[in-house]
């Protein structure tokens, strides 16, 4: 029987004691970190690979797309040629929907702009009531496959966030942080501009964040 096993048949045991319900949540949490703050690194990583057709490479300022630069301030006729045409726009946003990636073009009157990229990894359960009530939503028809690269670790959709954090640390890079809720994030200094990768998860599941929905660049 592995420790982590151990550690959740506990985790029951003490929570059927309890009856209660939100103590039982914490409880499983907390030992969920313990387990994944000891346990040896590869047993933990799952693992990943690359999207087939676009292999995407997020370092501190540097940015690629299958071996080549590119920058946020891409005008939307850069971002064509290489992901071909658009599906749709809205609120400033293009969708490739088999891709499963919006672009967010750089605003040439905002010289602080240097817009975004953002990797749909997986639709958020809340998506059903949404579409009853709007007709468009934020979202592209399919995921994006595979995993991209950020300073070194290759995310995506079975991201853990306290996996991840644990093998940014022992990189020596600074983890991400809770901004706003749901939404972490961490950035950088590059040339008087600012990078930040943000990822947002499925705030239905708990213990948080149990399923990544999207990862986004600016």
């Amino acid at each position: 029987m592995t420790s982590y096993l151990k550690l959740r048949i506990l985790c029951v045991f003490i929570f059927l004691l309890t009856g209660c319900e939100e103590q039982g949540r914490k409880l499983n949490s907390s030992l969920d970190t313990i387990y994944k703050e000891l346990a040896p690194i590869e047993d933990l990583v799952e693992p990943k690979e690359f999207n087939p057709d676009y292999r995407f490479e997020f370092d501190d300022c540097s940015l690629k797309i299958n071996g080549k630069d590119f920058h946020l301030n891409d005008p939307l006729e850069k971002w064509v040629s290489i992901f071909g045409g658009y599906d749709k726009t809205k609120w400033g946003r293009y969708y490739w929907d088999d891709i499963g990636i919006i672009i967010s073009p750089a605003k040439p009157e905002d010289p602080l702009d240097e817009g975004s990229i953002r990797f749909q990894f997986s639709k958020d359960s809340t998506d059903d009531y949404i579409l009853e009530k709007m007709e468009f939503v934020d979202r592209t028809e399919k995921d994006f496959q595979g995993a991209i690269s950020v300073q070194g670790i290759l995310i995506d959709k079975t991201l853990d966030y306290k996996v991840l954090n644990r093998q940014r640390r022992e990189k020596g890079l600074e983890t991400f942080g809770v901004g706003k809720i749901s939404r972490f994030g961490v950035g950088y200094r590059c040339d008087g501009m600012t990078t930040t990768f943000k990822f947002d998860y499925n705030r239905s599941i708990e213990p948080y964040p149990s399923v990544i929905t999207y990862f986004s660049v600016h």
